[in-house]
């Protein structure tokens, strides 16, 4: 698990707090531990896991940490989602999607049209992912016109919960588009598609 410059002997030197590692080794010693923490104290130990190439505790971490909304930091999340290739914490993040469409002070939008984005935000996402969902939101936006709602339905779980599925979709057609590299991801997606068919919405396991 750990290499490098850290270990010395039979000590494994680690430069965060002694709260931080505290959150990290939580989840080393129980991968299934939920964990209830401030995001910059949850995000601090995923870069330390990220640092000393632990990607499955960071993404476990992460799934953990975002059960809940994560209020300002919701865009820094998903950010970290995309970077580790998780997309059912993806999917938790998005489906809590409506608390940005509040306009509340600090509450950003999860949609990439918003036009709440910084450059530096937008950047924070891979081209793939900043594609999906904005297609994801257009394509849900574009049915509930049909349907006679209007924007401000924005607000419910049931929106983001749909942008969730084509999000799903979107990047499943990016991903077969990019070809041979991408076919794990595929595969993946496929996977979490079918899991999102069974899932109690309520996500309370």
């Amino acid at each position: 698990m750990f290499a490098g410059s850290a270990v010395s002997g039979s000590e494994v030197h680690m430069d965060a707090s002694r709260e931080i590692l505290e959150i990290f080794l939580s989840i080393v010693r129980e991968p299934s531990a939920s964990i209830t923490v401030p995001w910059y104290d949850l995000a601090a130990a995923i870069q330390i896991a990220r640092q000393y190439d632990c990607p499955e505790v960071a993404r476990k971490l992460l799934y953990t940490g975002c059960q809940y909304d994560l209020g300002p930091y919701r865009l820094e999340a998903l950010a970290e989602a995309c970077q580790l290739s998780h997309h059912l914490a993806a999917w938790r993040i998005l489906r809590n999607g409506n608390h940005g469409e509040r306009g509340m002070k600090n509450c950003i939008s999860l949609r990439p049209n918003s036009g709440a984005w910084t450059t530096r935000q937008a950047a924070s996402l891979s081209p793939a992912w900043t594609w999906a969902l904005t297609c994801a939101v257009q394509e849900v936006d574009r049915k509930r016109k049909i349907a006679g709602q209007a924007g401000s339905e924005r607000i419910s779980e049931d929106y983001w919960i749909a942008v969730c599925g084509e999000f799903m979709t979107f990047l499943s057609k990016w991903c077969l588009v990019a070809g041979e590299q991408a076919r794990d991801e595929v595969v993946i997606l496929v996977a979490i598609d079918d899991w999102l068919d069974v899932l109690d919405l309520s996500d309370s396991a």
